[in-house]
Parts: C-alpha cells; structure tokens; sequence
C-alpha cells in the first residue's frame, strides 16, 4: 500500500513538458477505484489524491468498507519527495521512482476501521484526529528509520498516472515492482 507516494511525485515530473505553467499538479482516483495494490493485498476500495509540486509530493490514500466509497474506513498521508530514475524495460513509458518518506500520517475515518487501527502503531486513535506514525510500524508501512524510502515504477499515459503493482519488500532496489497496477489516478489540475 506503499503505492501512493511514488505515483505523486513520478507524474509530475514525468507530465511537466506536457503543461506549461508551473505550480503543483494533482491527480485523484476520484470517485472511487477497487483494486488490488500488490500479490497478497485483497481487493481494497479507495480515492487516492497525488498532489506533486517539483520533486515534493503529497499522497492521500482514503480506504473505505464499500465499493462506492460511501462508508470511510481511515486515511493514510504520505509526505516527502521523489526521484525518477530509468526506463523500465519491457513496460513502455513507465520509469523507476524513488519515494522519499519524509512523514506518515494516519487518520480513523470511522468506527469501521478499527481493524486496521489496531494494526498501526500503538492501536490507540480518536476518529477524526489525524496522527503521525512516521517512525512506527502502521499496516503496510514500517518505520521510517527501517525503511525511508520506496522503489517503485510509474507511468503517466492519456492523463492517468499508474504506479507500480506492490510487491512483498520495495525499500530496496531488488524490490522494485515488474508490473502496473490495474488502476491508477487521472490528472485534475494544475494550479
């Protein structure tokens, strides 16, 4: 579930020749996508907003109980920067990304995701207060003094951003994803 980061920062670098004006550029998954994020990930619902600005991103990923992405489960933030490296051979257009974790943020949406509260740091959350977990070990994520950064893929096409499908351990290069995930995030806006 590490997807997110990498996604933000790899589109704006890679869409900046398309647009003109500077500033940061945003995609979302908006309304809603279902998808697997990686091999032993099961089918998760979620809206994912990449905000890119230069080599900074921001990445909200907000996990729901539901196809429609009507019942909120809780919201993960993913602060820091990114780095695009080679082309990925045998993936036309995608390109490796190194995602800096500068800060993780977790937020319970809602009674409903208590399950994977108790997953994350200490298990102890408000719902509706948002928390950092940089340097705990929370779902997916372990701290960041473990693991800071993601090696990841992207590919930015007809205005959709799709990072790479997770694999098992992508803090290191070895790790790296070989294939896209089936969904990715369209641009909104560049302001």
């Amino acid at each position: 579930m590490r997807y997110i980061w990498t996604l933000c920062l790899l589109a704006c670098a890679l869409i900046h020749p398309v647009h003109a004006q500077e500033g940061p550029i945003e995609f979302s998954s908006s309304p809603c996508s279902s998808l697997a994020l990686g091999p032993t990930d099961e089918v998760v619902h979620l809206r994912r907003t990449y905000l890119l600005h230069g080599a900074e991103q921001t990445t909200r990923y907000r996990f729901f109980a539901d196809e429609e992405c009507g019942l909120p489960l809780y919201t993960m933030v993913f602060q820091g920067g990114i780095e695009l490296g080679d082309s990925v051979p045998d993936l036309e257009g995608t390109v490796e990304a190194t995602v800096r974790f500068d800060r993780v943020l977790f937020t319970l949406d809602s009674p409903r995701g208590l399950g994977a509260a108790a997953e994350c740091a200490d298990g102890l959350f408000e719902v509706g207060v948002q928390r950092d977990v940089t340097e705990e070990t929370c779902l997916f994520m372990r701290p960041r003094s473990e693991c800071g950064f993601d090696h990841d893929i992207v590919k930015i096409q007809d205005g959709v951003a799709t990072p790479g499908f997770r694999t098992a351990d992508m803090c290191s290069p070895e790790g790296r994803p070989k294939q896209l995930q089936s969904a990715g995030a369209s641009f909104v806006e560049q302001f």
